[in-house]
């Protein structure tokens, strides 16, 4: 691998995970409350890095 990423997943129901649930139905106001010291706007993915998993195939570009 190029750049020696690893990733790793674990499920979380949604009952456990407020943040990911209120992100995921766009409650900002709500994450917010959860979690003030998150960014009021979500950071932009680096064109390189669409470009490396578009040319690897890992979504549909």
């Amino acid at each position: 691998m190029k750049y020696s990423v690893v990733f790793k997943a674990v499920h979380i129901s949604s009952k456990s995970n407020y943040i990911a649930d209120a992100i995921s139905r766009k409650q900002f106001h709500r994450l917010q409350q959860l979690a003030p010291e998150a960014q009021a706007s979500p950071e932009s993915v680096p064109p390189e890095f669409l470009l490396m998993i578009c040319n690897k195939r890992l979504i549909y570009c």
